[in-house]
């Protein structure tokens, strides 16, 4: 049976020694894990099919690759501005995780280390955008370690706006603290809003994608 989750008692974190060396431990029996390792400087690594035992077993960092670019609003750079990139391929022990980092004074933004040779989907997070527009996914492909890609100008463009209604089946009140998230699955990426009594939501600005209501 596989599982997204280690078993009980299964050390959730371990920090190398000066040789670089670690050891994780569990209580509880299993044939192979995934390993995420991470380290400055470096690429995060994904390992799979790790198995259990004394066989020692080296796990070799890379460099990773870099991804640049420029975010512009009506031929204006943008500022503070949070750039996100997440690996397109999501299966378990694939995926690269999620990466932000916010523009410069120039508008430019530099994403360093990413894990290299494979696809991302880079975005605009709404939250940081939503004042000027929206910023759609883009597909995007990054070499191999030490290579530099550059994404280019990202526009702002006008978003859309998505509203409607939660109702209850006894017409009965929508209950304090309620919420509707809206997701986009191509992003890491989400927007909440707590409803009101009657129950009407409004989103401003969504980006040109498909996107979840939940």
């Amino acid at each position: 049976m596989t599982s997204s989750r280690p078993p009980a008692g299964t050390d959730p974190l371990a920090i190398t020694d000066e040789r670089g060396e670690f050891s994780l431990q569990s209580q509880g029996k299993f044939d192979a894990m995934s390993l995420k390792v991470e380290a400055r400087g470096l690429a995060t690594g994904n390992f799979a099919d790790v198995r259990p035992g004394a066989i020692r077993r080296e796990f070799v960092l890379t460099t990773g690759a870099s991804l640049t670019g420029r975010v512009l609003f009506q031929n204006q750079p943008l500022k503070d501005i949070t750039i996100g990139v997440v690996g397109s391929d999501r299966s378990m022990g694939n995926f690269t995780g999620d990466f932000v980092i916010r523009t410069m004074e120039n508008g430019r933004f530099l994403l360093a280390n990413l894990p290299p040779n494979r696809n991302y989907d880079l975005y605009g997070e709404m939250a940081s955008v939503q004042p000027f527009g929206s910023l759609p996914v883009r597909s995007i492909r990054l070499q191999g370690d030490g290579s530099e890609t550059d994404a280019g100008d990202l526009v702002v463009q006008p978003g859309f706006r998505l509203s409607g209604q939660v109702k209850l089946a006894d017409g009965a009140p929508t209950p304090e603290h309620t919420r509707v998230l809206l997701g986009r699955p191509a992003a890491w990426d989400t927007l909440t809003v707590e409803l009101p009594a009657d129950g009407y939501f409004e989103f401003t600005n969504v980006p040109a994608e498909t996107v979840t209501l939940d």
